[in-house]
């Protein structure tokens, strides 16, 4: 059971949810409540055999990436589309691939790149291309959204600038059933926007969040590193308080960020009035409490939620600066 779980993508929350519990009895020396018969726990003996389950289950997660690129477009037909017009088309090229933007991000000098090509630079160099400003490796790379708008606009003008091996971006959004949200938090944390992408069968469980001026994150890879980051310290120190409580809560927000991955049939994660049937089902209570989690609006929780029901690539990305504004690096 535990080699198949490792294989799956996102792995099973359910066997996931069962590891920790295993961890957690065996870190309290059994007497934390299962809630089930503990004969788990005596097949596995000690908490260093639940926390490999833990790692097991967790492995197939390791190779994640955040997927939050643009369509790749043909420069020479794009070039000609433009020509005409009152854009230049290198507005929207590379200046170290040549080739237009998938994923525009800006660097502390102000500049725009594309991400993965950026990141290759600096793992090599440490200043700007263009600038000679001096960067750092780890330099945070903000996602340039008045780039990403304006290209997508271009490219629902002229949807024959793209490769034609790639995807068919008008078929995408004909029959999509993952709409993004754009989450406002109470206090100064977000706004966060939310890009959901069918993972399953059943489910939209590729869930990437893009919070303003930040690098975009997957959701479920992100907090499950404070989990293990948490775990390894309460295993460490051997606490029975208050690490451990960090770690317990950590796999709550874990498990109940599970929601962000469900399909709403009614269109809108909750609201009042109308939909006020929404508000009370356990995957929406889930929804709230994931919105506490430290990885987006932290303990104050969300002020309001908006689906996005783009009919276009255009309409998304449109959608997704008037979220989180243009984009500025630190």
């Amino acid at each position: 059971i535990l080699a198949q779980a490792a294989a799956a993508e996102p792995p099973p929350l359910a066997l996931r949810a069962s590891c920790v519990e295993l961890v957690a009895a065996g870190m309290t020396g059994g007497r934390r409540s299962l809630g089930r018969p503990a004969w788990p726990l005596l097949m596995l003996g000690a908490p260093a055999a639940a926390v490999r389950a833990l790692r097991a289950v967790d492995g197939g997660s390791a190779g994640w990436q955040v997927d939050d690129a643009l369509p790749g477009v043909d420069l020479q037909r794009f070039q000609e589309r433009l020509a005409n017009s009152s854009r230049d088309a290198y507005d929207f090229v590379c200046s170290i691939s040549h080739q237009v933007v998938r994923e525009p991000v800006l660097t502390s000098a102000q500049q725009t790149y594309d991400k993965k090509h950026i990141q290759a630079w600096l793992s090599r160099k440490s200043t700007d291309p263009i600038t000679g400003t001096s960067l750092k490796i780890d330099q945070v790379l903000v996602p340039n959204q008045f780039v990403r708008a304006e290209l997508a606009s271009i490219i629902e003008k002229y949807p024959d600038v793209l490769h034609s091996s790639g995807v068919d971006v008008r078929k995408r959004f004909a029959s999509r059933r993952c709409h993004s949200w754009c989450a406002v938090c109470r206090g100064d944390q977000g706004p966060f926007w939310f890009t959901r992408r069918a993972g399953g069968k059943r489910g939209c469980t590729s869930v990437t969040v893009v919070p303003r001026n930040k690098e975009p994150y997957d959701l479920a890879t992100e907090i499950r590193r404070r989990v293990d980051r948490e775990l390894e310290r309460a295993l460490e120190y051997e606490s029975e308080d208050e690490l451990f409580f960090e770690f317990s809560r950590a796999s709550n927000d874990f498990v109940k960020c599970s929601a962000i991955g469900s399909r709403f049939r009614l269109g809108c994660p909750w609201s009042r009035g109308k939909f006020a049937q929404c508000f009370s089902t356990p995957t929406h209570r889930k929804l709230r409490q994931c919105f506490a989690a430290r990885e987006i609006c932290g303990p104050k929780g969300v002020e309001s939620l908006e689906v996005v029901k783009s009919k276009s690539l255009a309409e998304e990305e449109a959608a997704r600066l008037r979220c989180l504004g243009p984009g500025a690096a630190p």
